[in-house]
């Protein structure tokens, strides 16, 4: 099962790759629906690599160890793919939310930065956790190397710090392009 199961993996990660580029590269329209796409690949392929992992989790649990430690094997296990399935997510969603206003580039000037930061971090996360797949540790135990994990937590630590500004410029600044300035002057 692992052979495939990975390489499935690591197909869906390159797919992300390819849809962050257009995105990057694309124009409104184009690069709205990259991100959606890039986004949408990423979370499953962290949800695959979540069912690999918790299966290797189940198999392993011994029934001596305190739950304690059992919650911090999953935690320092899981807890990565499982915060950048959350931030990839609650992106998505405010970027379908808000998907027409950022297509016609009624949005606040400073959004592209915190959106192409946020994606910059999900292209990082996802080098690293194609590098962790990769690594013959991952096929036997099921688990990313630590030093992996460790930035793939960096990372999603970054992304939520971009993401806060992402929301406020999406919810708070987005504008009509004018158009209400154009029929109150009819209007008079």
């Amino acid at each position: 099962m692992s052979g495939w199961f990975i390489t499935t993996c690591k197909a869906f990660i390159l797919t992300a790759f390819a849809c962050f580029t257009i995105g990057i590269f694309g124009n409104h329209y184009v690069a709205v629906n990259g991100y959606i796409l890039g986004y949408v690949v990423t979370i499953l392929a962290c949800l695959l690599i979540l069912t690999y992992t918790f299966t290797f989790i189940i198999r392993t649990i011994d029934s001596q160890l305190p739950a304690s430690t059992i919650v911090y094997n999953v935690f320092m296990m899981a807890g990565p793919l499982i915060a950048m399935v959350c931030i990839a997510s609650v992106v998505l969603y405010n970027t379908l939310k808000f998907r027409s206003n950022i297509a016609n580039n009624n949005i606040g000037t400073d959004y592209i930065w915190y959106s192409e930061s946020i994606v910059l971090y999900l292209f990082l996360q996802n080098i690293i956790l194609f590098t962790g797949i990769s690594d013959n540790t991952f096929e036997t135990s099921g688990v990313i190397p630590t030093i992996y994990s460790n930035f793939l937590y960096l990372f999603s630590a970054m992304s939520l710090l971009s993401y806060n500004p992402f929301y406020k410029i999406l919810n708070s600044y987005t504008t009509d392009g004018y158009e209400n300035i154009e029929e109150e002057e009819e209007n008079e």
